[in-house]
Formats: structure tokens, sequence, C-alpha cells
């Protein structure tokens, strides 16, 4: 009777220690989830506008911009001043801040060549784009996730190695204990049988 209801109890352990570990890794990276912010726009030619964001050092900035034309890209600090110009450009970007304060992404529609076209229709063209964005922890930058995933596998590996040790113990007491009580029930078998009165 104590054998089953032990098995259960042994089991259901094993199986809330191990959801447990499971959730607090991944609550560890509940960063991830998050979804980013996105602003949709459109700019003739020599507009711009932006997006405003706070960003504490070390924190990063990751946009992607899908546009038809190439915007000018640029990342202003709190007094408007550019501290990153990425050029013209239609993919993704990443900036991480040196320090903690207001930043602004601002796109601007480049005038270049097409700005000696005075009112002709190429001039009054007008761009439409997407920008989606995000602020993440610089542990989360591109090329660094890999590098972040192995860190955590790295510091759980000894809480990893703890589980499947107890777990692989607890699966070889039940197995044992079953042995043992195979064992014990085939020898009162052939206990019963030698004892059995013969006719």
């Amino acid at each position: 009777m104590k054998t089953k209801i032990m098995k259960p109890l042994i089991r259901g352990g094993f199986i809330l220690l191990c959801l447990s570990i499971l959730g607090s890794l991944l609550s560890s990276s509940s960063v991830l989830a998050q979804e980013p912010d996105k602003k949709i726009g459109g700019l003739k030619l020599g507009g711009y506008d932006y997006v405003g964001f706070q960003m504490k050092v070390g924190e990063m900035i990751q946009g992607e911009l899908e546009c038809s034309k190439a915007l000018r890209v640029v990342i202003l600090d709190a007094d408007l001043r550019v501290i990153v110009d990425f050029g013209n450009i239609v993919g993704s970007f990443f900036y991480a801040a040196k320090a903690e304060g207001v930043y602004r992404v601002r796109m601007t529609n480049p005038a270049g060549v097409f700005a000696n076209l005075g009112s002709g229709p190429r001039a009054t063209e007008t761009v439409r784009y997407t920008l989606t964005y995000s602020v993440l922890p610089t542990s989360l930058a591109p090329g660094t996730n890999s590098v972040t995933a192995m860190a955590k596998i790295t510091r759980s590996l000894p809480v990893i190695i703890t589980v499947l040790a107890l777990g692989g113990i607890t699966y070889l007491f039940i197995l044992r204990r079953k042995k043992k009580k195979r064992e014990l029930e085939q020898k009162q078998a052939e206990f019963k049988e030698r004892i059995k009165p013969t006719e």
C-alpha cells in the first residue's frame, strides 16, 4: 500500500521540480516576448519625422525601417545633436546608449539629385515608411544572443545536473523496489508451491 502511494508522490514531486526550474529559466528571458513599438508615416522630399524614447546606459535601440526608397536615419541626443548617422538606409539599425537620457530616431527623405526638379512629379513624391523599434538590454544586441543564451545555460548547469541526478536516483530507487518486490513474490510463490499438499 505504501509503495502505491509513494510512487505517485515521488513522480509528482520530480515533475513539479522540473516545471519550476523551466519556469524560472523562461521568466529570466521574458524581455524577448515584449512587443516592439511601430510608427507608420509618409515623407515628402526633404521632409522628416522622428520618434523619441528613453534609454539608460547600456540599453539599445534596435530598429527596422521598411520603405520603398532609402531614408536618411540619424540618432539625436537630448540636445538634438546628431550622435549617429546611418546614412540612407532601408533595413536594420541599432545603437547602444553611452549615457542615460532621451533619444530620437529621425528619418529624412533626402533631397539629393531630386532637389533640382522643382515642382516636377518626383519632387512631390511621398515615401511611405514603417519603423519598428525596441529598446533592449545590451545583452540582447544583434550578435550577442547566442552568447547570452550560452551564459544562461552555463549558469543553470549545476541546477540541471542536480535535477538529472535526483531524477536518476529516484528512478533507480523505484526500479530496485520493483525488482525486490518481484523477487519476494517469486519466492513466496515458490514456497507455496513447495508446501502445497500432495494428493
